[in-house]
Order: C-alpha cells, then structure tokens, then sequence
C-alpha cells in the first residue's frame, strides 16, 4: 500500500542546528583567537610516521624479490610438458597436498 506524503513542511531551524547555518562568504566567518590560530599553527608543525608490522616488512621484502627475478622457470616448464608429452609425466596427491599444508602453515604466521 502507497502512503501519500503531501504538504510535508521542514521544521523550523533552530540555534543548534548547525547544518544549515554555513557562512556564505569568508567575511561572515567568526574571527580566530589568538589561541585558535596558536593550535593551528602548533598541528602544522606536526609530522607524520609510518612504522611496517614484521609481516608487512616481510612481504614487502617478497614483493621486490617476485618482482626481480624470473617469474617463470621456463627450463622446468619444458622438462614437464616433454614428460607430459611422453606419458611419463607423474603427479603425487601426497606431496601435493603436503606442500598445500605447508604454505598455509606460511601464510598463517
């Protein structure tokens, strides 16, 4: 069922409500004291730091080592599709698994 809003009228602004009674110009802005513009320029003075977790230091370190060596060795991909090509090519579910495990052991830390 539809309900009819008509005539919906806005409540009368009151001394509080600050979100309608912006200055318009820079003129109309209250004036600073002095200890106003004292804390102003005291938070300017300010600097900021960073400091890295041990983990994040740690994948940074893995991010630039990825990103400098070969992504890919092209020497075991062609040792595996010739073994592929053959019909020799084996796969171990065990070990598969196991290295699985591990790296999650890894990533986990």
């Amino acid at each position: 069922m539809a309900e009819r809003i008509d005539g919906f009228i806005r409540p009368p602004q009151t001394q509080s409500d600050t979100r309608f009674n912006r200055p318009s110009s820079p003129s109309e802005q209250p004036a600073q004291t002095s200890s106003q513009s004292a804390g102003q320029s005291q938070s300017a003075q300010r600097t900021d730091s960073v400091s890295l977790t041990e983990s994040a230091r740690q994948l940074s370190e893995l991010a630039s080592e990825a990103s400098s060596g070969e992504a890919v060795d092209m020497g075991r991909v062609e040792m595996a599709r010739q073994a592929i090509d053959d019909g020799t090519y084996e796969v171990d579910p065990r070990q598969i698994a196991e290295r699985l495990l591990s790296m999650e052991d890894t990533i986990g830390e």
